[in-house]
């Protein structure tokens, strides 16, 4: 049985009388006559006594119980009811539809179209008009203010603007199932993991082939003749040499096909002449985007919604939401600010500190992203890309602080203050800094507990990179597989005893010769 709840809209408006308020004004004229001017004041109120309106969800069904809930780039429909209880015909114009902000009612979000009807209704008499409109996708899991107009004026020409329903409704999506979008995501998470996989393995199989080339020694190796003219075709069968000479040679390429061939190795052999890391960060963040930007992804399922990851189980979403970025007219110069960051510092710490050292790095990566996941999930940030990359720039200069940096203008300061003029940028020009303050906060929680707090500090090593990372990316050199040791503490007071200034043994004033 389909339950089916009417929201009965009653409106009570108080109108005061309509006042005639007479001012007598006098004015001197040549004949000592005397002006009266008449006015007068009404005040028109939004819903006539003389009508009763009802509101009733036909699709979907809604439970008065339980707030209005409507589905995301579903029909949308509904029946508005009209009696007229009055003795003057009624005239029923029109009815519109519009979304809200839920804390502000006067703030618009989207307009519906505007249905015209021209019904008149007699006295004693109702009438029904139906309505519907399609909510948009990117509205899903947000609450909105639905507000629903009819507009219609009496006999005397009156009109009246009722809101026949004004609440706040609450926008959601319906699962579906096991959608393309959602099969194409699980996709490239596994080819993700496999491409890491080979990654490795030809790591590995490369520092193999190095260390065993050095121990072999080289074999001389038949070249054959040089001079083909000096070759001896008179052994060879006459079907062969027939074959030889009437197979195709190699057609000559045009000094513009020579140069694309050129151009297309050059950015092949700067994009592998990239680490590892940085490469695929930055390879990973481009795709995403491009894929977001021109529709063959949902953005909405490539961002992180905590509600959608821990009760749906849509563990995607944490990786996606570091590489996406929404790509529009107004965030395409911050998205390409990004992406300079990421390539500039994340390149600067792996061939600088972290050179040779992949498995430190890899962890330093993925401390940051599991803190700005949890952050995300806290604080309900849909997008980390911002903070993650401002954590490993944050990194870099914590590291270089006495490094002089170039900013906007010509402007040059030491390294340590760039995340904060980044972020001072940032709250001035759009009115953000949110994001990159978190960034500088995860940066700064990695740089303290990895090398403040055991080496300045004297405390234990928190944050040593996991064994199973260094056998799966071994050090390149050998040698430097971590920042160093714990520095050792000074002897106290009492082990200084019989020791000079300079820790040596004090072996007393001595004599002099002959005394």
């Amino acid at each position: 049985s389909l339950h089916i709840c009417i929201f009965k809209l009653a409106a009570y408006v108080y109108a005061q009388e309509d006042e005639n308020i007479d001012d007598i004004v006098d004015v001197e004229g040549e004949e000592g006559s005397i002006i009266t001017d008449e006015e007068t004041e009404e005040d028109t109120s939004n819903a006539s006594v003389d009508a009763d309106t009802t509101i009733l969800f036909t699709k979907p069904i809604h439970n008065s119980l339980s707030n209005l809930e409507l589905p995301a780039g579903n029909i949308i429909e509904f029946l508005v009811g009209f009696t007229n209880k009055g003795e003057n015909d009624f005239v029923l114009e029109s009815l519109d539809a519009s979304f809200r902000y839920a804390m502000d009612f006067n703030f618009y979000i989207q307009n519906f179209s505007t249905f015209t009807f021209n019904k008149v209704v007699k006295p004693k008499h109702e009438a029904t008009l139906a309505y519907s409109f399609i909510p948009s996708e990117s509205f899903a899991g947000r609450p909105f203010g639905l507000n629903v107009n009819l507009n219609y004026k009496d006999t005397n020409g009156v009109s009246y603007n009722e809101a026949v329903f004004n609440e706040t409704v609450q926008i959601i999506e319906i699962d579906d199932g096991l959608d393309g979008e959602t099969i194409f995501l699980y996709v490239f998470l596994a080819a993700c993991v496999i491409l890491t996989l080979v990654g490795g393995q030809q790591l590995l199989s490369s520092l193999g082939r190095k260390s065993r080339s050095s121990t072999t020694r080289k074999v001389p190796v038949e070249m054959g003749t040089s001079n083909p003219n000096n070759v001896d075709y008179d052994w060879l069968p006459k079907e062969t040499l027939n074959r030889i000479n009437k197979s195709p040679r190699t057609p000559k390429q045009s000094p513009r096909q020579r140069k694309k061939l050129r151009k297309m190795s050059d950015v092949r052999d700067w994009f592998n002449s990239l680490p590892i890391f940085t490469r695929y960060w930055l390879l990973c963040t481009a795709v995403l985007t491009l894929l977001g930007r021109f529709g063959f992804l949902s953005p909405h399922s490539l961002v992180l919604w905590p509600d959608r990851f821990l009760h749906n189980f849509e563990i995607w979403r944490a990786v996606t939401s570091v590489f996406y970025y929404p790509l529009s007219q107004s965030t395409g110069f911050h998205f390409l600010i990004n992406c300079y960051f990421l390539y500039n510092y994340s390149l600067r710490l792996e061939r600088g500190e972290y050179d040779g050292k992949p498995a430190d790095y890899c962890f330093l990566l993925l401390f940051n992203w599991i803190c700005c996941v949890i952050i995300g999930l806290l604080g309900d940030f849909s997008l980390l890309m911002d903070p993650m990359v401002l954590s490993v720039l944050y990194v870099w200069c914590q590291l270089n602080k006495d490094a002089i940096v170039n900013f906007w203008f010509g402007t040059q300061f030491k390294a340590m203050y760039l995340p904060w003029v980044l972020f001072g940028f940032n709250l001035i020009i759009s009115g953000g800094g949110m994001m990159e303050l978190f960034g500088i906060l995860v940066g700064h929680l990695y740089v303290f507990l990895k090398f403040k707090y055991p080496q300045e500090l004297g405390g234990p090593e928190l944050l040593n990179t996991p064994r199973l990372l260094e056998n799966y990316f071994p050090p390149q050199r050998s040698g430097i597989r971590s920042f160093g040791n714990v520095p050792a503490p000074r002897p106290t007071g009492e082990q200084n005893q019989g020791r000079n200034i300079f820790g040596g043994h004090n072996w007393g004033r001595g004599h002099v010769l002959g005394q």
